[in-house]
């Protein structure tokens, strides 16, 4: 692929995490809820909350999935051209974190205020829904904890590759990537707690796994401008 379908890729990723962060305030939104994890403690305030939410959380994080794979795509390719074997082999551990998150989402967030609603209506109590969540997170959790870790080798690869020098480009573009997910969460969750609205803050962790894709964007681009030099000598 050339760079500039590259830099499409890495652009397709960041909308994938862009998407998460959306779904995720399909989640934590609301004037009662705390916290940045959906457990247990927030069922009474799923009460007001419609099902129809967290359905298009899932609808809507399986369409950033998709476009995340698009993003590491981009990324894959930035190190096979940039790094060798051992990196290369590392970095394809990420597939399965980008394949997995969506189940990891699902378990974390979806599922369990759709489970304490699917309880409520048949009259079971709040304490049987903890009862319950706590039965699966024990055997869920560890399966969403190994997706998120391998979904962030990527991230490692990232950092190996700026602070090295093995991608070319300045080292201050890690803090670029810090910097827009931190002043958009930000600014975000101000703008919402003016209207008495909290969880802000809850898709910001979704928004940073997007803009990672912006080290592979600016590889490529970079890599086009460097064409362009060649073809204009």
């Amino acid at each position: 692929m050339n760079s500039l379908t590259n830099r499409r890729l890495a652009v397709c990723g960041m909308l994938g995490g862009i998407l998460y962060m959306i779904s995720d305030l399909f989640i934590f939104l609301s004037r009662e809820l705390n916290g940045v994890v959906p457990d247990a403690a927030w069922s009474p305030a799923w009460d007001g909350m419609g099902e129809w939410r967290f359905a298009a959380s899932a609808w809507i994080a399986l369409l950033g999935s998709g476009l995340l794979f698009c993003g590491f795509v981009s990324l894959y390719e930035m190190v096979r051209e940039t790094c060798g074997k051992l990196w290369r082999l590392f970095t394809l551990c990420g597939v399965a974190g980008v394949g997995g998150v969506l189940l990891a989402h699902t378990q974390i967030g979806v599922l369990p205020p759709l489970l304490y609603k699917g309880m409520a209506r048949q009259g079971l109590s709040a304490e049987a829904f903890r009862q319950t969540y706590e039965n699966l997170s024990a055997y869920l959790s560890p399966v969403s904890v190994l997706i998120i870790l391998l979904f962030y080798t990527q991230l490692a690869v990232i950092v190996y590759g700026v602070l090295s020098g093995s991608f070319g480009l300045r080292r201050r573009v890690l803090l670029y990537v810090t910097g827009v997910t931190l002043a958009v969460t930000a600014i975000l969750a101000l703008t919402l707690s003016l209207f008495g609205i909290q969880g802000g803050v809850g898709g910001g962790e979704s928004l940073f796994e997007g803009m990672m894709y912006l080290v592979p964007f600016w590889y490529w681009k970079e890599a086009e401008r460097r064409v362009g030099s060649e073809k204009g000598v």
